[in-house]
């Protein structure tokens, strides 16, 4: 299968008719470039086949001249798009063509949840394994509130008395960085880098991200981000503050987003990987949310390849 590389507009005009989810968006690539400082240029692989082309939204960049291409950069899967969904040998075999091109000094690849653990890969080496939580949304409020346990539906209603909560477009992204740095020094595995201010408003101005909030008496004691792709919302982030009430007002920010999105007709909501923190996938879970598997990938070029890549060859 020979891989073929758009980049910038033609890469957008080629994605723009499919399912892309909140990574793969050029938007996205902006807010990581911005942030890490990385000249990160938007971009996708495409894999000609019989059925129509494949395409892998990603991100391009360069170290010692030689391209890295990183699908998708920061995290977040990313998996292969046609007009007609791949199925996984498709995907399978659009993972191999991507990962045997031989002008990749490096490629790093984030494969869809529910993909097989044991996939294998070309040269041989195994995926790191990751877990993230989904969950189906409804467009029926009910429906969703039927699937939480008894404790949650009680702690919902008593919230419900004193959290107001706000959803707001790239306006908000001032106010969530300010509630999400407050509310990283309560982390038990706090990153050594935090994402910055800048991030967080590229993302709201480009309209993929929404900023959601709960106020106790005018205060936000809790701030959420959403990514929105075509049929998938992720939860990307949250900041919690102390708060003097015994109720979560982040039980009930979560439960009115789920309304919101699964009324506006998406299909899923990511709540994006845990890193092993139990308390994090309890939370997830008492939503109705399922532990999937998903893998990343990664290979070098060897270095005995650089001169023929240099040269052309």
């Amino acid at each position: 299968m020979r891989v073929t590389l758009l980049l910038g507009a033609e890469a957008e005009a080629a994605l723009q008719p499919l399912p892309c989810n909140g990574f793969q968006t050029a938007a996205w690539v902006q807010a990581v470039a911005a942030d890490q400082d990385i000249d990160y240029r938007f971009c996708a692989l495409a894999v000609d086949r019989p059925d129509g082309p494949l395409y892998l939204p990603g991100a391009l960049r360069h170290r010692f001249g030689l391209p890295i291409f990183e699908a998708m950069p920061l995290g977040g899967a990313s998996p292969w798009l046609a007009a007609t969904p791949p199925d996984a040998d498709a995907q399978l075999a659009g993972y191999r063509a991507a990962l045997s091109a031989r002008y990749w000094l490096k490629i790093a690849l984030v494969l869809p949840p529910q993909a097989d653990p044991a996939m294998p890969t070309p040269d041989g080496q195994a995926g790191t394994l990751h877990h993230t939580h989904l969950l189906r949304l409804s467009p029926e409020p009910d429906q969703l509130y039927s699937r939480f346990g008894k404790r949650l539906q009680t702690q919902l209603r008593h919230s419900a008395e004193h959290y107001a909560i706000e959803r707001q477009d790239g306006a908000g992204a001032a106010e969530y960085h300010r509630v999400y740095l407050q509310g990283s020094t309560r982390w038990s595995n706090r990153p050594a880098r935090l994402y910055g201010e800048r991030f967080f408003q590229v993302l709201g101005d480009s309209g993929i991200a929404d900023f959601w909030f709960a106020r106790h008496q005018d205060r936000s004691v809790a701030a959420a981000v959403f990514l929105k792709g075509r049929d998938e919302v992720f939860y990307f982030g949250s900041g919690l503050l102390d708060s003097p009430l015994k109720s979560s007002p982040m039980d009930k920010l979560m439960w009115q987003a789920l309304r919101h999105y699964g009324q506006q007709g998406y299909a899923s909501l990511n709540f994006g990987a845990s890193n092993g923190l139990a308390g994090v996938c309890r939370f997830k879970e008492k939503f109705g949310a399922s532990r999937v598997a998903y893998l990343a990938l990664e290979r070098h070029l060897p270095w005995l390849n650089l001169r023929e890549v240099r040269d052309g060859r």
